[in-house]
């Protein structure tokens, strides 16, 4: 059963000035009533019982659904407190609880097989406990998601961390409901990772300089596991069919291929180069998955730079070479590529890399940041000839 909640905040001026009135004021109390196939189908179900029992004060509402399942009590207490019970012929009952009148929400109720037996207020109660505690785990998630986005945002890493294993523990056995906050965990590693490393470039002393190596290292390794985490419940699951669910699952899905590409990007350049192939698998699956042809190019730049950085040379060729086959006046690969051939030593390529960063240095604005890197490789090249 699915259920929604809503939750007011009143100032307490506010609540003393209109007290008064709000206990003579009533709103609408509304919502749809549905039997759940075995294949997931949901269909309407036409005159099921709606009791409403109200707890705060001795009183009970009655009603049943129409032909589309639908309800409606047009004016209960807005001031009081409700569960709400509904019943319907060879099917399990159910109870809500704390629901409130003159909201604006309309409540969902799946019924599931049973017995079709219509709860007496005891009953109802004890039902709606039920569902309050088993919702726990499900509304810790929300929080501490919603917790470790705040502090993601704010750059408070540890807190992210921290918020985000606490919403991944609420519910250990419900996995698809955990691959967004992997990602976004391997996003606040990888964070805290590069600050560590930005930490040991000005560090004053060697102690100090190994141990914020050593901590980004961490971080960028389990940044990589999170990422991975996410990617694998993802590819286990079956894509839903219902297009809302259906969207929010492609984009956990892009979300986790990205941190796990940025993850793995940051741990092959500053922790381990072995990895490269591994990374390189990541970001073809990534780029698969992105539809935007600026980020598809990006990625692929990333991922030959990335193979520079280690000093994979020759590879970094053939991936700025890739891009120039779809791009060829593209200036980052031209200039990748030049300095890519350059740095493999291999001499009898020389005059490719010639050729690539000419025609960057011919392309590129004096304000280019690489015009002036490319200028001097190429006297180096024109000198070793």
């Amino acid at each position: 059963m699915r259920r929604e909640y809503l939750c007011l905040c009143y100032a307490t001026v506010a609540l003393l000035l209109f007290s008064a009135v709000a206990t003579a004021q009533v709103g609408p109390l509304r919502g749809r009533v549905s039997f759940k196939l075995a294949s997931g189908e949901l269909l309407p179900i036409e005159g099921a019982v709606v009791d409403v029992f109200r707890t705060d004060l001795p009183a009970k509402y009655q009603t049943t659904t129409d032909k589309e399942g639908r309800f409606i009590f047009a004016g209960l207490p807005f001031a009081g407190s409700y569960i709400l019970s509904i019943s319907a012929p060879n099917t399990r009952p159910e109870a809500i609880p704390d629901v409130k009148a003159g909201r604006e929400i309309e409540y969902e109720i799946t019924l599931e097989p049973g017995d079709g037996k219509r709860l007496t207020l005891e009953e109802a109660r004890a039902r709606a406990e039920e569902h309050r505690i088993a919702g726990e785990p499900y509304e810790t998630l929300g929080r501490s998601f919603k917790a470790g986005n705040e502090a993601l945002n704010a750059k408070r890493f540890d807190e992210a961390i921290k918020q985000y294993d606490k919403g991944i523990m609420a519910v250990p056995d419900q996995l698809a409901l955990q691959p967004a906050l992997w990602a976004n965990k391997s996003v606040a590693l990888r964070s805290r990772g590069v600050e560590q490393y930005n930490a040991s470039v000005t560090a004053k002393d060697e102690a100090t300089k190994t141990a914020k190596v050593e901590a980004a290292r961490r971080d960028f390794r389990d940044a990589v596991e999170a990422a991975t985490k996410a990617v694998e419940i993802l590819r286990i699951q079956i894509a839903p069919t219902d297009p809302n669910e259906l969207r929010s699952y492609n984009n956990n899905k892009y979300f986790a291929l990205a941190a796990r590409v940025e993850a793995l990007r940051h741990f092959v350049v500053l922790a381990d180069a072995s990895q490269a192939d591994a990374a390189l698998s990541a970001f073809q699956e990534y780029i698969e998955a992105e539809s935007d042809p600026y980020k598809r190019t990006k990625a692929r730049l990333d991922a030959a730079r990335m193979l520079l950085d280690v000093d994979l040379a020759d590879r970094a060729v053939e991936e700025f070479q890739r891009i120039l086959l779809i791009e060829p006046d593209n200036l980052e690969a031209l200039f990748g590529a030049g300095v890519a051939l350059y740095r493999s030593g291999n001499k009898n390529r020389f005059s490719e890399a010639t050729e690539y960063l000419q025609k960057f240095v011919d392309r590129a604005s004096d304000a280019h940041p690489m015009k002036q890197r490319a200028k001097e490789t190429l006297e180096n090249l024109r000198a070793s000839r």
